[in-house]
């Protein structure tokens, strides 16, 4: 009888212990650390960006949405579109987050005023960044966009068209 409650006692440590050691933990979070270790939304994390592009003399658009690590790539000429997805590794999204929060996107966004002169037949570019924090930034070419804006837009294309 002794030693049934000494294998019931000792099992029950291993149980307790397995929970303990194998739990999910949010810093280990796949969603490109969404927490951080002290259990604060990492500023960095974004939960989603989308690049999309018109071309309305070619009746197209090109548009690259990353979520979570799924990365779609839209692209439409004509009657024609095709659409592939790619798995976007870990560091590849940390670079591109780094990247975004680096150009002080989230602090100098606003109402970006419209440009005065635009071109009518210039392909027009969106942006729509959502962070984990629930910050959401969206603007086009149409709108006065600080540089250092745009410069991490493009990194962060240059860092995704180099997954396809």
């Amino acid at each position: 009888m002794k030693k049934m409650i000494w294998i019931l006692i000792i099992v029950a440590v291993l149980i307790v212990l397995g929970f303990a050691l194998f739990k999910e933990r949010p810093e280990l979070s796949k969603t490109s650390n969404v927490l951080d270790g002290d259990g604060m939304v990492n500023p960095y994390a974004i939960s989603s960006f989308t690049y999309y592009r018109s071309s309305g003399m070619v009746n197209g658009h090109y548009r690259v949405t990353l979520e979570a690590d799924e990365l779609t790539v839209e692209e439409r000429i004509g009657d024609k579109t095709t659409r592939k997805k790619y798995i976007v590794p870990d560091e590849t999204i940390n670079e591109i987050e780094k990247t975004l929060y680096d150009s002080d996107m989230k602090k100098r966004f606003g109402d970006f005023p419209e440009r005065e002169n635009s071109t009518l037949d210039a392909d027009t570019i969106s942006v729509v960044v959502d962070y984990c924090d629930g910050a959401h930034i969206e603007f086009d070419s149409n709108q006065e966009v600080p540089d250092e804006v745009w410069e991490a837009v493009n990194e962060t294309m240059r860092l995704l068209e180099a997954i396809e």
